[in-house]
């Protein structure tokens, strides 16, 4: 499914970036070994990591999905580089498109009115569901469809307006026609194709899972979902996350993945 991922280690300043979830600062040195042991379960998935230093000056900076989306394509991988809408975070662009030209076959950048973050950018076979909110914007949407088309794949808009960070905060792939889900996106038409497992609300947090294939990585510390997966079959793995959980972050944002 996946056989390599760039990651970026946390900065020291990560406690000042963006967060609406008022569970306290970051302790700085977890992160960096909470995320040691989320690049190991990486590399135990059979995927070769790049660990790219910290990045002082943008706090999100670890957050690396949403600077870039990664796009299979017959000959390796294009890489659209997104403009995040977080202002605040557009600088991250910049010192990740040095790193994205060693892997991408093409380049491709959403301009000006558009706005995307990866975050809100869920591939599941040759579609793209993308959420359409506050951090990608439909003039983004319209950008990245017209670019990934040329590939052969079909793009979904998933317009939400509930203050969720991202679509993938709350709705993400388990298994290949599985998603697990959160209240919120309970219903929706875009994904009547899929069985939908819903999370209890006391868990939502945990709705953010990353499928790598044969691997599922999954938030510590959240015993009714782990249940239930283990009751659909799947072997989830647990990767401790509380300090990336003060920041709204979560499993799918550490990486990008191709």
């Amino acid at each position: 499914m996946f056989s390599k991922a760039i990651t970026r280690t946390p900065s020291y300043t990560m406690g000042c970036g963006i967060t609406g979830a008022n569970l306290g600062r970051p302790d700085p040195e977890l992160a960096r070994a909470q995320h040691s042991a989320y690049v190991a379960a990486l590399r135990e998935a059979g995927l070769e990591v790049t660990v790219l230093e910290a990045h002082e000056d943008y706090p999100d900076s670890v957050f690396v999905e949403d600077v870039a989306v990664m796009v299979p394509v017959e000959n390796g991988v294009a890489a659209v580089i997104t403009r995040p809408g977080a202002g605040p975070r557009r600088g991250e662009v910049e010192s990740m498109r040095a790193h994205l030209r060693t892997f991408a076959t093409d380049l491709f950048e959403i301009d000006d009115p558009g706005f995307m973050e990866g975050g809100d950018v869920m591939l599941i076979r040759d579609t793209f569901y993308i959420g359409i909110d506050k951090r990608t914007n439909h003039s983004g949407f319209d950008q990245f469809s017209r670019i990934v088309s040329s590939f052969g794949y079909k793009c979904v808009a998933v317009p939400f307006e509930n203050g969720i960070p991202h679509l993938k905060t709350e709705i993400t792939q388990v298994d290949e026609n599985m998603l697990l889900s959160s209240s919120r996106f309970a219903g929706r038409p875009e994904f009547k194709s899929f069985e939908i497992i819903m999370a209890p609300e006391e868990e939502t947090y945990a709705a953010n899972c990353l499928y790598l294939g044969k691997t599922l990585l999954m938030p510590a510390g959240f015993p009714e979902i782990r249940n239930v997966l283990q009751g659909k079959g799947l072997s989830p793995k647990e990767i401790e996350m509380s300090e990336f959980q003060k920041m709204d972050g979560g499993l799918t944002c550490l990486s990008l993945r191709f």
